[in-house]
C-alpha cells in the first residue's frame, strides 16, 4: 500500500536537473546534484520520524488534542481536560543527568606526554567553561528524551572574539538529516550529516555577497530548495505524512542554506625511514619522488584514510567546499531508543502518547457525564404545590414546602442515572500507564507516599535508572566523540600563546597556550565530574566516615577534597587561597629556622665535642694505667734479675772453688 505523502513527496520531488540554474566547474555542480539527492533521501527517510517529534514536543508543552477532536469536543459542548503528566517524567530524567554530569579526562599513553595532557585538560573546562558546554550539552540530551535524537555542534565563532573562540551549541533536531543507511549509536557509521538553516536574506547577503547575486532571481529557493517543481500544499495537512511546515518560514525574507559535511577515503603511503622514523607521503609527491624515496626508505606501504570535507549550498550554488575544521565530524548525535524496522530512533514521549492522550478523553468523557446527566430533584404533578415558586426555593434548603391535601404519593424524588461501571479503573489504568510504561517509578519522581527505608528507596531508584540507562549510555558515547573533535579544535585553532586560566594545585593560574607536539597520543575517560551537584554531595559523605580512621593512621587529607565539599564556591576558593598562601615560605619564618637549624647545629657540636673529651680522658687514664702497670712490672723484672744476678755469683764462685787451679 503506497501513503499518500510517500506519493506526494516523490512527486515534488523530481530533481529537475536540466532546468536547474546550476553554476561553477562541473565537479562543483556534480557535488550539488549529489547533496541534493542524498538531501532527498534524508527527507524521505525522517518524514514520519519528524512528524512524531513535533508531535512529541506539542505533548510536553500540553498541546495534546488534534484540531478536529477539538472542534468536535467544543461542538458537543464537551470540555478539553489537559492533565499534563509528561513533563514530570522527562524532567526527573533530565535533571538525573543535570545532578550526575560527567567529564571527559584526557589520560597521555606516554611519560613524556604526562605536561601536555594536563594542559589539555584544563584547555579543555576553559572552553567548556567560557561557552556554557553543559547547558546546551543538557539541553541536547532531553531532546534525545523527548524525540530520539539530541544534535551539538562545535564550532568557532570569530563574531564575539576576533581570534576565534571554539562554542558547542546544541541544534534544533527538526534541522538536521543525515544519512538513511546510519545504523549505530549516536550515527557513529554515518557518511554524512547536514543542517539545514534559514538565512534571512541580509544575513546571507553579509556572509556571502557574491554568491547572493548568483542566485536566479525567478525561483524561490525557500519554496522548492531542492530545485523541485512548485508543489500545492492546501490539501497537506489531510495528508497521513503532513509536509505543510515546509512552508512555516518567512520565504519572502529567508534562503534555506545546507551545511553538509561528509567524508571520502583518500590513498597515502607511509615510509620507513632509517632510524625507525615514519614519514607520510601523498600519492602524487610518492611517484614524482619514487626513486629518491625508494634509496633511503626501509619499507613502504600504500594505505588509506578518511578525510571529512564541508560544503555549503544554496539551491544549486555552492557557496563554500574545503576541508572540515576538524578531520572529523562537527555535528555530534545523542540517540534515544532504536527503531529497527525504520531505522530512526525515538524517545520516551512516544511512549507516553497513548496513555496520555486516553487518559484525556476519558477524564473529558467523564466530565462529560457529570455534566449532562441529571443532577437529581423531584417529579411532581401540576397542582401538587400549593405554591410552586415557593416550593423551588425552598425543597433545597431546610424550609417547610407546603402542598396540597392528598398529594404526597403524586411527588416522587428524581432517580440520578448510575455511573459507567469501570470508566475510572480505564482512567487510572491510563494514568498510571504513563510512568510504568517508560519505567521512571515514584522513587525517581519524589513521589512515594509510602514508608519505606532508605536502603529500600535506593534501590528502587537505582532500578529505575537501570531502565533508562539506553540514553545515559548514549550520553556518554556522545561524550567520547565530542571530546576528541574538542581536543583537535584546541589543538589546531586556540593553541596561539593566548593566555588560558589553567585550573590546577591551589589558585588558577594564566598560561600561554603552546602548540601541542602533532604525535601527542591520549586515551579519553569519561568519570563523574566533581562540579556535579549530586557526586559532590555523595563523594563527601563518603569522606566523612572515613576522616577519623585517617586520621587515626596519619594519613594526610588531600586538598582536593574541597572539590567535593558541598559549599559555596567562593567559600571554597577563599580557603584554597589561604592554603596555598600556608604553603608559601615566611621569610622571617624562613629566618627564624635557619638560626634554629644553626643553633641545633652548634649544641650538636658542643655534645659531640664533650663525648670526644670524655673519650680522651677516659683515653688518657687507660694510658697512664697501662704505663704504671709496664713500670710496676719492669721494676719487679728487675727485682728478679738482681737475685737471680747474685744466686748466679754464688755458684761460679762455688764452681771456681771447686776447679782445680794449674
Amino acid at each position: 500500500m503506497v501513503d499518500l505523502a510517500d506519493k506526494a513527496t516523490d512527486n515534488e520531488a523530481v530533481l529537475q536537473d536540466d532546468a536547474a540554474p546550476y553554476h561553477g566547474s562541473d565537479s562543483d555542480i556534480a557535488l550539488v546534484k549529489e547533496i541534493q539527492a542524498n538531501i532527498k533521501k534524508s527527507r524521505t527517510h525522517l518524514t514520519e520520524w519528524k512528524q512524531n517529534a513535533r508531535e512529541s514536543y506539542e505533548f510536553f508543552a500540553g498541546q495534546q488534542w488534534d484540531s478536529q477532536d477539538v472542534s468536535k469536543l467544543r461542538e458537543e459542548d464537551r470540555p478539553v481536560v489537559v492533565f499534563n503528566r509528561i513533563p514530570r517524567v522527562i524532567n526527573a530524567v533530565a535533571g538525573l543527568e543535570v545532578q550526575n554530569r560527567q567529564e571527559v579526562t584526557y589520560y597521555p599513553r606516554q611519560n613524556d606526554d604526562l605536561a601536555q595532557s594536563d594542559i589539555l585538560n584544563d584547555a579543555a573546562k576553559w572552553v567548556r567553561d567560557l561557552c556554557d558546554a553543559e547547558d546546551e550539552e543538557s539541553q541536547a540530551f532531553k531532546d534525545a528524551l523527548m524525540t530520539g535524537y539530541g544534535w551539538t555542534e562545535t564550532h568557532l565563532d570569530y563574531e564575539q572574539d576576533p581570534d576565534g573562540m571554539i562554542l558547542i551549541d546544541r541544534i534544533d533536531p527538526l534541522d538536521m538529516e543525515y544519512d538513511p543507511g546510519a545504523a549505530k549509536r549516536n550515527l557513529d557509521d554515518a557518511s554524512w550529516i547536514a543542517r539545514v538553516k534559514y538565512y534571512d536574506r541580509k544575513d546571507f547577503k553579509q556572509i556571502w555577497p557574491d554568491a547572493y547575486d548568483e542566485l536566479d532571481a525567478d525561483i524561490d529557493f525557500t519554496d522548492h530548495p531542492e530545485g523541485m517543481q512548485p508543489h500545492d500544499d492546501t490539501m497537506a495537512p489531510w495528508y497521513i505524512n503532513d509536509q505543510s511546515d515546509k512552508n512555516q518560514k518567512d520565504k519572502e525574507h529567508t534562503i534555506e542554506v545546507i551545511q553538509y559535511q561528509y567524508w571520502e577515503r583518500e590513498a597515502y603511503y607511509r615510509v620507513e625511514l632509517p632510524g625507525g622514523e615514519i614519514q607520510e607521503f601523498e600519492p602524487k609527491e610518492f611517484r614524482k619522488r619514487r626513486e629518491e624515496i625508494l634509496m633511503v626508505a626501509t619499507r613502504y606501504t600504500k594505505q588509506t584514510r578518511k578525510r571529512y570535507k564541508q560544503a555549503f549550498v544554496a539551491g544549486s550554488v555552492l557557496l563554500e567546499h574545503g576541508d572540515c575544521p576538524v578531520n572529523r565530524f562537527t555535528f555530534r548525535a545523542i540517540t534515544g531508543l532504536t527503531d529497527h524496522h525504520n531505522n530512526v530512533w525515538f524517545g520516551l514521549v512516544e511512549i507516553m502518547k497513548d496513555p496520555q492522550r486516553w487518559a484525556n478523553k476519558w477524564l473529558s468523557q467523564i466530565m462529560h457525564i457529570l455534566n449532562s446527566n441529571a443532577k437529581g430533584g423531584y417529579f411532581a404533578e401540576i397542582g401538587a404545590f400549593q405554591d410552586p415558586r415557593q416550593a423551588e426555593q425552598s425543597l433545597a434548603t431546610t424550609s417547610i414546602t407546603y402542598v396540597n391535601e392528598d398529594m404526597l404519593d403524586k411527588i416522587r424524588d428524581k432517580v440520578a442515572p448510575g455511573f459507567p461501571v469501570g470508566l475510572d479503573k480505564l482512567l487510572q489504568y491510563a494514568v498510571t500507564g504513563i510512568n510504568e510504561l517508560v519505567g521512571v517509578n515514584l522513587e525517581m519522581l519524589g513521589m512515594v507516599d509510602r514508608e519505606q527505608s532508605g536502603v529500600v528507596e535506593m534501590q528502587r531508584k537505582q532500578a529505575g535508572i537501570t531502565v533508562v540507562a539506553d540514553f545515559f549510555d548514549s550520553l556518554r558515547r556522545y561524550r567520547k566523540e565530542q571530546g576528541r573533535v574538542l581536543a583537535e579544535f584546541i589543538q589546531e585553532y586556540i593553541s596561539d600563546g593566548r593566555l588560558v586560566r589553567l585550573v590546577g594545585e591551589g589558585l588558577g593560574q594564566y598560561v600561554p597556550l603552546t602548540k601541542m607536539p602533532e604525535n601527542l597520543r591520549y586515551d579519553i575517560v569519561v568519570d563523574e565530574s566533581p562540579t556535579s551537584p549530586n557526586q559532590r554531595q555523595l563523594v563527601f559523605d563518603r569522606l566523612v566516615t572515613l576522616f577519623p580512621l585517617l586520621q587515626q593512621s596519619d594519613i594526610p587529607i588531600p586538598e582536593a577534597v574541597l572539590d567535593y565539599a558541598p559549599l559555596p564556591s567562593q567559600l571554597i576558593a577563599s580557603w584554597k587561597e589561604e592554603i596555598e598562601q600556608a604553603k608559601q615560605p615566611n621569610p622571617v619564618a624562613q629566618q627564624v629556622e635557619e638560626l634554629r637549624l644553626r643553633l641545633a647545629e652548634a649544641e650538636t657540636a658542643l655534645k659531640e665535642q664533650e663525648v670526644a673529651n670524655k673519650q680522651a680522658d677516659t683515653t688518657q687514664k687507660q694510658t697512664q694505667s697501662a704505663l704504671n702497670i709496664s713500670k710496676s712490672e719492669h721494676e719487679q723484672a728487675l727485682a728478679d734479675l738482681e737475685t737471680k744476678g747474685g744466686a748466679v755469683d754464688r755458684v761460679k764462685g762455688i764452681v771456681d772453688m771447686l776447679t782445680p787451679k794449674k
